[in-house]
């Protein structure tokens, strides 16, 4: 069963906002005091990974996790508008949805997965203060500037596909307004200078050999936790990613977060 609702009443600048949630119950007959909490990419990758995020939900769900979907500040259902959040903002997020997993299930432990923006800002968020069973880093964006320089290419070549002439609005990123602070801390971000993560395990997986996902499983294996870098290779959704014009959907991707955890209690 999945349940919609609103939580998270904080207040930024005087004005409250909430982030809307979907719950996702455990279907099967005993449930297992684990909840994974779900983060998805940011707003120009957002939708068309909206399927891949409800797959693996029900498919965890169907095993017996309790698992929550959430919206990022200002963007989806949540309340506000993107251009007034900054990614410091969408990183408290995550530490929100945690709590609220939490208190939601009656669970303990909190895996997440994350997809690429989605999975760095869990990334820092876990460097920082929250503290997690496992954490799963889907493509993740290591170097900020390489990510939108990679959005960038592909709002320009979908430009010239449709031949529309000039260039967009002024800081508009594929679709979406990217506001100033967003752009200039998203360049300046590095994981390789990430601090240690408050996990005991933690997943790199790539949908293709990297040597940026390489080396920062090397970092967090560092400070001591049990990571592994694993290429779940997917040539499909790359080709996907390029355009950004399909759904992201990845079936072995999914497949392998299912069955890490499948034997979990």
């Amino acid at each position: 069963m999945i349940t919609p609702f609103f939580f998270g009443d904080t207040t930024r600048a005087g004005t409250a906002r909430k982030l809307f949630g979907l719950y996702h119950a455990p279907s099967d007959a005993k449930p297992r005091p684990f909840g994974v909490l779900m983060c998805q990419p940011g707003p120009q990758e957002y939708q068309l990974s909206h399927r891949a995020f409800m797959t693996l939900s029900e498919s965890l769900a169907r095993r017996g996790f309790h698992v929550l979907r959430f919206d990022w500040s200002g963007t989806g259902d949540s309340t506000g508008n993107a251009e007034d959040f900054s990614l410091d903002d969408w990183q408290k997020d995550v530490s929100a949805a945690a709590k609220e997993l939490r208190d939601v299930s009656g669970v303990d432990r909190v895996a997440v997965v994350g997809m690429r923006l989605g999975a760095t800002l869990a990334a820092l968020e876990c460097a920082k203060s929250l503290s997690l069973a496992e954490l799963v880093l889907w493509d993740p964006v290591v170097k900020g500037a390489s990510y939108l320089n990679e959005l960038e290419v592909i709002q320009n070549r979908n430009l010239a596909l449709r031949h529309e002439k000039g260039a967009p609005r002024e800081g508009e990123l594929l679709g979406f307004l990217r506001p100033k602070a967003v752009g200039q801390r998203l360049a300046q971000l590095d994981l390789m200078t990430l601090a240690a993560l408050k996990t005991r395990d933690a997943l790199v997986a790539c949908s293709r050999e990297s040597d940026e996902g390489r080396a920062l499983c090397a970092r967090i294996g560092v400070s001591g936790v049990k990571a592994i870098y694993e290429v779940v290779a997917d040539e499909e959704l790359l080709r996907k990613r390029v355009l950004l014009d399909e759904s992201l959907v990845s079936t072995v991707m999914v497949r392998r977060v299912v069955e890490l955890w499948g034997g979990k209690s």
